[in-house]
Order: structure tokens, then C-alpha cells, then sequence
């Protein structure tokens, strides 16, 4: 199973993603991808900031609404003590992504969602798969990292289907994300770079 390499730089990566939203129906433009206000690019995402990022496979499917997220949710205050922005990222389309999120009561001020029509971020790093068995067709795997001023400091693979293992991710990330924290040098700012930690780091 394909990763993202601890110490990648996602900054460099060409990929715009969507921003959910809902569908304009006044202005069919304002819907169009190359719209400025509904992309964002990985410079725009990652540069300067401290953000966490949730890979799941798809909107309204059944771990993801049952276990995934909902962890997340449960610990979204936890998240935003240490991290600048908590994304939820799929491969989907933007207007499925927002109206799952607002199904799911999402406060849109607290947790991102951020959509990957055509699967180019999962595809960059190999997890895309085919989920046509589910009727699913093409999506991403499921994951979680901790991503610094664009460089991945954590990544980890979550099961595609177990809802224990999903709903147990949230509170594993947030682990690793509160020690990098501590880890801050007060005064120069730097952060100790960890070497491998057998369980933890993928």
C-alpha cells in the first residue's frame, strides 16, 4: 500500500483542490472549477501553517459517516489548539462534499472540506483505488497526517472499512500532533525532528 512520505514537501505539488459549496443556480459560472474563490492550491493550503488532513474514500458512505468523521467532530477543539486548519478531503465532487458535511452538522469555521474531483492528490501518492465493487468507482484511501509549513511530519494508513479502527484515528492524530507541539523550541520556534516510532510514524 502506497504513503506519503514523512518529509514531503506538499507545497510543491501543482493540485488545486475544491472547496465544498453548494451549487449557484443565478450564475452557472460561479460553479466552473477555475473560479478562483472555489479552488485552493497546495501553496495556499499548507504555506506557513500547521494543518491536519483526513483522507476518505467518499461523502454518505458508511464508515466514514458512522465512525470517520464523527471523531473528528468530537475532537475538533482538541485539533484546532494545535494545528492552524483541519481538513476533510475526499474524492467527490464539491456540492455531494458540502451537503454531507452539512448533514452531518459541520461547522464549516472549525472543520475544511475540501473536494478532489478527478483524484489527482490520491493518484500523486498511489491511494487512489477502484471501488466499483461499492459502485464507487474510483477514490482515495483512507489516511490521516499532520502536515508543518507544507511538510509532512505524520502520515498514517486508516482500514478502508473498519469502523473501530476509523473512529480510534482521530484520537491517535491528535496525540502525535499535541507532542509535536510540546516539542516547540519557546524560543527559536524549531521543531525536533523525531526519527521513527514503530506503531506511529507510517
Amino acid at each position: 500500500m502506497s504513503t506519503i512520505p514523512v518529509g514531503t514537501d506538499l507545497k510543491t505539488l501543482n493540485i488545486t483542490l475544491q472547496k465544498a459549496r453548494t451549487w449557484d443556480r443565478e450564475v452557472i459560472g460561479n460553479n466552473f472549477a477555475e473560479e478562483e474563490s472555489n479552488q485552493i492550491t497546495m501553496e495556499e493550503l499548507f504555506n506557513g501553517k500547521r494543518v491536519a488532513v483526513v483522507g476518505m474514500p467518499a461523502p454518505f458512505t458508511g464508515t466514514c459517516t458512522n465512525a470517520h468523521f464523527p471523531a473528528y467532530k468530537v475532537l475538533q477543539d482538541d485539533f484546532l489548539k494545535s494545528v492552524d486548519e483541519l481538513v476533510i478531503y475526499t474524492v467527490s465532487d464539491p456540492y455531494a462534499h458540502y451537503s454531507w458535511a452539512e448533514k452531518m452538522g459541520n461547522d464549516f469555521n472549525k472543520i475544511t472540506f475540501l473536494a478532489d474531483p478527478e483524484c489527482e492528490f490520491a493518484k500523486e501518492f498511489g491511494l487512489d483505488q477502484d471501488l466499483k465493487f461499492a459502485s464507487l468507482g474510483k477514490r482515495s484511501s483512507r489516511f490521516s497526517m499532520f502536515v508543518d509549513d507544507g511538510i509532512v511530519k505524520v502520515f498514517n494508513l486508516v482500514d478502508l472499512v473498519n469502523e473501530g479502527t476509523a473512529a480510534e484515528d482521530a484520537e491517535n492524530l491528535l496525540k502525535l500532533v499535541e507532542g509535536d507541539q510540546k516539542l516547540m523550541d519557546p524560543v527559536m520556534g524549531a521543531h525536533v525532528v523525531l526519527g521513527k516510532v514503530e506503531g506511529l510514524w507510517c
